[in-house]
């Protein structure tokens, strides 16, 4: 197997790396197969950061990193509101999701991670309202807490396109 790395740019602030994987076939004839990773950024003050990005789609599997409600300096938006920071952090996670080519019926997967101080019956009513009909597997847990000052909801999505 001899990887091949060709970095692409895209617009939408996704970056597109295109991974050509030679193999030999039963008879040990080559065969090439290509698989695209690409990477959607939003700009969130914690990307540049910790290195990462708001997402990754490689081939049908699209991951939404954590994601939470926070301004463009990192303070969390809506002190106090579980719903609106549920609300905000799943609008942001299927937008970053559709930059990558996911429609929000793609999402197989979601998770919400809770602070202490958040109420989980509000979170729930926020991916409620979000995903009803959709029903993705979804795991809710309480964690000790986030980075930035004030986060009570953080989220996370993953969707399998189909085209």
């Amino acid at each position: 197997m001899i990887p091949r790395l060709t970095p692409q740019r895209r617009d939408r602030g996704v970056q597109a790396i295109e991974v050509g994987v030679v193999v030999e076939d039963e008879q040990g004839a080559p065969l090439e197969s290509v698989l695209v990773i690409e990477r959607h950024r939003d700009g969130s003050a914690f990307e540049k950061t910790a290195a990462y990005c708001r997402a990754v789609r490689s081939g049908p599997a699209v991951a939404v990193s954590g994601t939470a409600a926070t301004a463009a300096d990192g303070s969390a938006l809506h002190p106090g509101d579980t719903y609106r920071q549920t609300r905000e952090a799943f609008d942001r996670a299927v937008a970053a999701a559709h930059a990558l080519g996911a429609d929000i019926g793609d999402t197989v997967r979601t998770r919400l991670y809770l602070s202490p101080e958040s109420d989980w019956q509000e979170a729930v009513r926020a991916h409620r309202e979000v995903f009803q009909g959709i029903d993705p597997a979804n795991t809710t847990i309480y964690v000790a807490g986030f980075i930035p000052p004030g986060v009570l909801v953080e989220v996370e999505l993953d969707a399998w396109v189909v085209e």
